[in-house]
């Protein structure tokens, strides 16, 4: 091993969430205590179906569907679909709340009735979905085809800047009308939770809450990880979208069996579409070389809407997978390390995957499904009581503001689907999301140690042949290297962290100089309860 000026800094990724039996830093020296001012206690975990009886009701069964063209301030036309209670079936019918579903899978892999988002309900063997569901509770809900999607006129944006207008237009006609109490909601899956975050970065009036499930709020997230691009996922907004927007004016019949897979001919009545394929130009395949480099580009800014989501002044339930294999867990970092101690929003994290499952998660009878997060039942009460109390406005419970829901001990078989009911899961909840105080690591390569003061000069090692990170991992573990400190924990823990300042994006790979530090911040610490 020859030695010469390099440096290796172990950095901790974003929301890594683990069962740990003792937490602590490898460290040389005096430990120094980390200790949170107000240390959180568990809370236990909340059965949701247990208060369905105090959600509102469907006093309301017979709805109309209105189908609205919105003329854009651009010329180009959104088409929605809005189900609401008959006004003519009942004429002292209160305001109504709004539920929106902001997509580009309508008609082509959707279907317009939010079954997607909220599959769990249902009438024999159709699903309701969040039309079927809330319509006869009280509630409009709203589905908008993006422009350049399913029936709205334009070119696909791919989550730019006349999406965000787009929405914050129709937002704002739907609290407007005479039959809305000028309270919109929003809720979605994958991209359709990206398209909250986007939304709520733009402000409307009227948007008093949104509900983002494996959403992200910037598209350099969706493809790359600090300029290391995500397969498929770097892919995506070069070809995959657009192909949803060209299948739509194919004759109906088929499904298109490359891109998508998704069904032709939503929009053939429209036909011919002048417009068809325009979406093109407005993809990542114009981004310039970022796409090959990784380097965040001015296509990137104008799709990057992580700082006006963190602001946002509304109640935010946020629902992500630490197995997302979509929607990679980096992406919903504009949240968890913003948006600390917001006494009004949520937290769902659990160790579920985008929704194709994997076969872990199925029905009651053990069927393959595709569900947003595996919570079945206990789902559909949250979702239901977050939109009664802050859409609504009723005095219900909406549960612990943290949920964390680890997967049973035992290992379970990927092939065979299991109802999750039977896994044993551990929930660990929390009363808040809170920033807790840094914990500062300094590698010192004289003795290949990690401390918790800067070293007093400078060193070196270098490594041939093997992976750095591995040989410094090898070297903390041999004897007099370095060792574990922490106390003794009464029982496992949850330990959900972020990966370093927020904002941050792809960074060159450079040697770390002596002291440099590596930052590792603990945002939930507390005892489990099962499930």
């Amino acid at each position: 091993m020859s030695r010469s000026r390099a440096y290796v800094v172990l950095v901790p990724t974003l929301a890594t969430l683990t069962m740990l039996a003792a937490p602590g830093a490898l460290a040389k020296g005096k430990a120094k205590k980390v200790k949170p001012k107000d240390a959180q206690a568990a809370v236990p975990p909340f059965d949701y179906v247990d208060q369905a009886g105090k959600l509102s009701q469907p006093i309301y069964p017979k709805t109309i569907k209105d189908v609205v063209e919105l003329a854009m301030a651009d010329g180009e036309t959104i088409y929605v679909e809005i189900t609401r209670p008959d006004p003519a079936e009942y004429p002292d019918l209160p305001p109504l709340p709004v539920i929106l579903e902001a997509s580009p899978y309508h008609g082509t892999i959707a279907t317009r009735i939010g079954d997607r988002i909220f599959p769990d309900p249902k009438e024999g063997n159709q699903a309701l979905g969040l039309t079927g569901y809330f319509a006869p509770r009280g509630y409009a809900v709203a589905m908008m085809d993006l422009r350049g999607t399913g029936r709205s006129s334009g070119c696909l944006d791919h989550l730019g800047p006349k999406d965000a207008g787009d929405m914050k237009a129709t937002i704002e006609w739907l609290a407007s009308r005479e039959w809305s109490n000028g309270r919109v909601g929003m809720a979605g899956h994958s991209y359709v939770g990206a398209s909250q975050n986007v939304a709520a970065a733009a402000r409307p009036k009227g948007l008093a809450t949104i509900v983002p499930s494996a959403g992200l709020a910037s598209m350099y997230d969706h493809q790359f990880n600090k300029g290391v691009p995500w397969l498929l996922q770097w892919v995506g907004p070069m070809v995959a979208y657009e192909g949803l927007a060209l299948i739509r004016d194919l004759p109906p019949g088929f499904n298109e069996p490359v891109l998508t897979g998704g069904a032709t001919g939503d929009n053939w009545a429209n036909g011919p579409n002048p417009e068809a394929g325009c979406g093109m130009q407005n993809s990542s395949l114009v981004a310039g070389s970022g796409q090959a480099t990784g380097q965040y580009e001015g296509w990137h800014a104008e799709r990057d809407w992580r700082q006006g989501a963190a602001v946002a002044d509304i109640p935010i339930f946020m629902v992500h997978g630490v197995n997302d294999n979509a929607a990679r867990i980096p992406a919903a970092e504009w949240f968890f390390a913003n948006r600390f101690d917001r006494k009004r929003d949520k937290v769902w994290l659990g160790q579920w995957d985008h929704g194709s499952t994997n076969g872990r998660c199925g029905a009651p009878n053990n069927a393959r499904i595709s569900h947003p997060n595996c919570r079945l039942d206990q789902w559909q009460y949250a979702l239901h009581a977050w939109f009664d109390k802050h859409l609504m406005q009723r005095g219900v419970d909406t549960g612990p503001p943290v949920e964390v829901f680890l997967n049973a001990e035992n290992t379970q078989n990927i092939v065979t689907p299991r109802n999750p009911s039977t896994w044993g899961t551990k929930v660990f909840a929390a009363k808040t999301w809170k920033d807790y105080p840094t914990v500062e690591l300094y590698p010192d390569a004289s003795d290949m140690s990690l401390g918790f003061e800067a070293p007093e000069g400078d060193a070196s090692a270098t490594y041939q042949g093997a992976d750095a990170i591995t040989v410094l991992a090898v070297h903390l573990g041999a004897p007099g290297r370095g060792h574990a400190i922490h106390g003794p924990l009464r029982a496992p823990h949850a330990r959900v962290g972020r990966r370093g300042p927020a904002g941050e994006h792809h960074r060159d790979a450079v040697p770390h100089r002596a002291g440099r530090r590596a930052g590792a911040h603990e945002l939930l610490r507390h005892q489990p309860a099962a499930a």
